[in-house]
């Protein structure tokens, strides 16, 4: 059965990250979790799956790995997270920034992303205390200068210390635990505290962006099934043949298609800069 769930993780993980996906395959990533939380030994054996594609894939492969890594973190639960939290994973990770193994070869924005996911953990999983070995001894070797953050300047946001949290009705600050963690950090004195809640605060943005934007997909293949199934309908309707049901069905779906007209008009002024999206709403239109 492990052999089975193996090949299976294999199989999902060689799809998710496949590097001619335009967009990315939500279908597959989800599957990939849920088989990990399925199985009994699925926290096991799903880390060791992604441990051996960490060094082998190119880089967008590798990006889409570490990003399917901390999606599996925060869905998989404590035995995921554990598995992860070991030194035999955490090596894997170690060796794609440190100069004495792989950091040399691996691409800029690999380690970074490696860097900054290793920085988070310490602060949403600090049970797994050998992430924060991990994390601490990366800083001591001087792999690490500062907060994983580069990105941010650390004067971004005007925040006096101990100030009294308010605005944060968005949905984005609904993570009831990463509100903590991020409250905490801006009432404290430390400015590298402050840089970090910078950070957080643009990965908390971010990751809401890209709810949106998987919602999007989710609305887009809906149009697209309709589509797809109203067409095939009507290139199989004949009129001396075809039942009154199919006739039904084909009314019901050019219906459906209407009404999500709106819809796929709205995303197509919405969509700028997404290539796949915009793929997407052409084999609509």
């Amino acid at each position: 059965m492990d052999l089975v769930t193996q090949t299976s993780l294999e199989a999902l993980l060689l799809k998710a990250t496949n590097s001619k996906n335009q967009i990315i395959d939500t279908a597959a990533v989800e599957a990939f979790a849920a088989l990990i939380n399925k199985e009994k030994d699925g926290a096991h054996i799903g880390v060791k799956v992604i441990a051996a594609k960490l060094p082998s894939g190119t880089e967008k492969e590798v990006i889409q790995t570490l990003n399917i890594l901390d999606h599996c973190m925060s869905k998989c639960g404590t035995h995921f997270q554990n598995e992860v939290g070991k030194f035999r994973f955490l090596n894997e990770m170690i060796k794609l920034v440190s100069p004495k193994y792989l950091g040399s070869e691996t691409p800029l924005s690999v380690k970074l992303k490696v860097l900054q996911l290793l920085y988070v953990w310490t602060l949403y999983y600090p049970k797994e205390t050998k992430i924060k070995e991990a994390y601490d001894m990366l800083k001591k070797q001087g792999v690490i200068k500062e907060v994983p953050n580069s990105n941010i300047p650390p004067c971004e946001l005007s925040i006096q210390p101990k100030k009294k949290l308010t605005g944060f009705d968005s949905s984005i600050f609904h993570d009831e635990e990463k509100s903590k963690i991020l409250q905490k950090l801006l009432q404290s004195k430390d400015p590298e505290d402050i840089q970090a809640a910078n950070w957080l605060i643009k990965s908390m943005v971010k990751e809401d962006d890209k709810r949106a934007e998987l919602k999007k997909i989710t609305e887009l293949q809906s149009v697209q099934y309709h589509v797809k199934l109203l067409n095939e309908m009507l290139d199989n309707y004949e009129p001396s043949k075809s039942s009154a049901g199919e006739l039904d069905l084909i009314k019901e779906l050019h219906d459906n298609c209407e009404r999500l007209r709106p819809t796929v008009n709205k995303l197509a002024l919405e969509t700028h800069d997404s290539e796949g999206m915009l793929g997407m709403i052409q084999t609509i239109s």
